[in-house]
């Protein structure tokens, strides 16, 4: 069998029955899938693992096939390198999968790339399933039907996914969400002691988000929101989250000036620890939910983004935690509502009476809709017992090496 110039793709010598293809992208992708080999090789130590992820997924003892994790896009340059390296990629893995046959494919969330996987190997006879299911519910309805004709199960992170996957005659599961675990195992801590914070002051966290561009706009919007209610009450305390991949000198620079502590790379702490928070519109709100932390959910980008964005997506709530309690839990401001008084109208509400206790009542009902911890460990063992956990035996049944 002809090998590849590319040294990325030559496999140790496998047993195809015993070999799962994993096919992750972006960092979350990357953790979510390594969690999964773990679980899969917990229950059967006998498995291989190749695919597309990252350093996490490496760590499992995946073999990486090329990482899909780190090629972002710079100008039209940039655009187009990025094009070629996934297109490159999409027919290396498709030829390796045709030609090895290995047990089973995992897609993990990348739909534009991983559907189109899928529907290049479908017919081969090889097991296809869909780990961390495209968010169809909120744009790209359409998708369900490519799900439905090239992949053999989904496996769901919210409950209401399984409802529609039902309705279309997609073979699904519910598993849960993997942060319910996360969250439950972490490590406790009392923020408020390390801020020497006294206990007559109310804290109110403030998470701008991890992409440079959220912080960009939403930085100096929430610094303003806490001017503004530093002038109408004085017990209140503010402190930024930074995300490990912005730097301070850029912070500190869209902060522009302003008084306020900023702690890195804590955000879950911060979460934990604060009266209230003002979190950017995303997986955080979920967190923010498992954490019992009451929340204002705000997002800013440029009118273009938001325009394209608005004109795809067919559901009225934006914020997670409103989309998986399927009522307006939590206020949420966007956009041209996305305004330092708007925003602190908000939060001064919240701190008012018993709006906090009101709002917690509601975040524990997100909570029961997010599952048990186990989410990824059901995942797993529920693929192994639909593979027959070493997977069906193929011709020729030896090993393989590219």
């Amino acid at each position: 069998m002809r090998k590849s110039k590319d040294k990325s793709w030559h496999l140790p010598e496998v047993d195809p029955a015993k070999h799962i293809v994993v096919l992750a992208g972006e960092h979350s992708g990357d953790m979510h899938s390594a969690k999964l080999i773990s679980e899969l090789k917990a229950l059967n130590p006998e498995l291989t693992f190749s695919g597309l992820g990252g350093e996490m997924m490496v760590a499992q003892g995946m073999t990486l096939l090329g990482d899909r994790t780190d090629h972002v896009a710079m100008g039209l340059v940039g655009v187009a390198s990025v094009i070629r390296h996934h297109a490159k990629l999409l027919f290396g893995v498709v030829r390796m999968i045709q030609r090895m046959r290995p047990a089973a494919v995992i897609l993990v969330d990348s739909p534009d790339f991983n559907l189109r996987v899928a529907s290049r190997i479908h017919g081969l006879g090889i097991p296809v399933y869909y780990y961390i299911t495209p968010q169809v519910w909120a744009w790209r309805k359409g998708r369900i039907k490519q799900i439905k004709k090239f992949t053999d199960a989904a496996y769901c992170l919210f409950d209401f996914e399984k409802e529609m996957f039902d309705e279309a005659g997609v073979e699904a599961e519910w598993i849960g969400h993997p942060l319910v675990e996360i969250i439950a195992n972490r490590q406790a801590c009392d923020l408020r002691a390390d801020m020497k914070l006294p206990a007559d002051k109310k804290l109110v966290g403030l998470l701008p988000g991890s992409r440079k561009s959220e912080v960009r706009y939403l930085v100096p919007i929430l610094a303003e929101v806490a001017e503004i209610i530093r002038r109408k009450r004085d017990d209140v305390e503010f402190v930024f989250s930074r995300a490990p991949g912005i730097s301070g000198d850029f912070f500190a620079e869209c902060m522009g000036g302003a008084g306020l502590r900023v702690i890195e790379n804590r955000s879950q702490d911060i979460m934990a620890g604060s009266d209230a928070i003002i979190v950017a519109s995303g997986t955080a709100t979920l967190e923010a939910a498992l954490l019992d932390a009451p929340m204002v959910v705000v997002y800013k980008t440029s009118f273009l983004c938001y325009y394209s964005l608005i004109k795809m997506m067919h559901i009225r709530d934006f914020a997670l935690t409103n989309i998986v309690a399927r009522r307006t839990v939590v206020p949420e401001l966007l956009q041209h509502n996305c305004t330092p008084e708007k925003i602190a109208g908000e939060m001064l509400r919240l701190l008012e009476g018993d709006s906090i206790e009101r709002m917690r009542k509601d975040l524990a009902e997100v909570r029961r809709h997010l599952g048990e911890p186990g989410a990824t460990a059901r995942a797993a063992a529920s693929m192994l017992k639909r593979l027959d956990l070493a997977g069906t035996p193929r011709s020729p049944g030896s090993a393989w090496r590219q």
